[in-house]
């Protein structure tokens, strides 16, 4: 058979000793059961002397690739759409407060020290140290109570301004591609409208 070793070198697509090009030239016929037998070999040269190498092998077809996770578009933060220190600005919101408060403690605080002063005239105890120490505990008990209307309304306007926040945000995160932010009212708009209350202005668009 070493004609048969020689002949298998020529064969085009094998590589390698004639042993291992004759093995992988019998296995295209016989696959597994090619055993190098003299009827097989014999078989095989007949088949180079043809022309017939057999078809090659298609290669392997490659394993496909998992197909990569989708991951969701990220949304912008809603603080970041609309930022919060936008809407609670505490010294905003307390001048408001104190704009609104103090005018009318002014005015009953005067309206309360003319009646006390004309009381202590009448009785003659305008300078004395009584007159002296009632003045002042009126005044204590005025800014008492302008502090404590100040921080109530202070609240007041947090409270409301926090519901329209929270809920901007429920509306953003529903549909974030279709949000429009809100034209925030001024505190002056607020302030012209206070007798309306402050939802009127701050209620969800």
């Amino acid at each position: 058979m070493a004609y048969l070793y020689q002949k298998v070198m020529d064969v085009p697509g094998l590589s390698g000793s004639w042993q291992d090009r004759l093995n992988t030239f019998g296995q295209k016929f016989y696959g597994s059961g090619y055993a190098g037998s003299y009827d097989q070999n014999i078989d095989l040269l007949n088949k180079i002397n043809a022309g017939n190498y057999g078809s090659t092998p298609a290669p392997a077809a490659p394993k496909p690739k998992p197909a990569a996770a989708i991951k969701p578009a990220a949304i912008t933060p809603f603080s970041k759409i609309l930022p919060y220190d936008k809407i609670f600005n505490p010294n905003q919101i307390n001048s408001l407060a104190e704009s609104q408060i103090n005018p009318e403690i002014r005015r009953q605080g005067e309206q309360a020290r003319v009646g006390q002063d004309r009381g202590f005239a009448q009785s003659g105890a305008y300078r004395s140290g009584v007159a002296i120490g009632d003045r002042q505990r009126m005044v204590d008990s005025f800014e008492r109570s302008r502090k404590e209307q100040v921080s109530q309304f202070t609240g007041n306007i947090d409270n409301a301004l926090t519901d329209w926040y929270n809920r901007q945000s429920q509306t953003y995160y529903k549909n974030p591609s279709k949000f429009k932010s809100p034209t925030l009212p001024t505190f002056e708009q607020y302030a012209n409208a206070n007798n309306g209350g402050i939802t009127d202005l701050y209620r969800a668009t």
